[in-house]
């Protein structure tokens, strides 16, 4: 075991959260691209799914992003209460992101409406975290 997992699985155990499971990495991103042709130019909307082996995995990865902060333990903690660590279900990011083929400040404002429409949301990116 390397010396990141073993100190990953001492925070869990300091925390209250002893699980056996593996951990694995994530499974492949499935994405669907959706463009939009704009005036003078054209937006790609990325929907993205990424499933989890399972809860212990997603937040060795979270983990791993933030190795070098000064409250690690605290930010896991934190992190272990959203996703309902003890209750053991699949875990799976959804999210979006989009791409311009010309600066985002140059489209009007209905040039943006329109693309982000079928999102019914006001933000062009972000993320999910769901149980399965």
């Amino acid at each position: 075991m390397s010396d990141k997992i073993e100190e990953f699985e001492k925070i869990l155990k300091d925390l209250g959260y002893e699980d056996n499971s593996p951990i694995k990495p994530k499974e492949q991103k499935l994405m669907k691209q959706t463009n939009y042709i704009c005036s003078n130019g054209a937006i790609a909307i990325y929907l993205f799914f990424i499933p989890y082996f399972n809860k212990k995995s997603y937040l060795y990865l979270e983990y791993l992003d933030h190795l070098d902060s000064p409250d690690l333990k605290d930010k896991i903690k934190r992190l272990a209460e959203k996703i309902e660590f003890n209750t053991k279900t699949r875990l799976a990011e959804i999210g979006w992101e989009a791409k311009y083929n010309r600066k985002p400040e140059t489209y009007t404002l209905e040039e943006i409406n329109h693309a982000i429409d079928e999102l019914r949301t006001g933000n062009i990116s972000g993320r999910l975290i769901v149980r399965l």
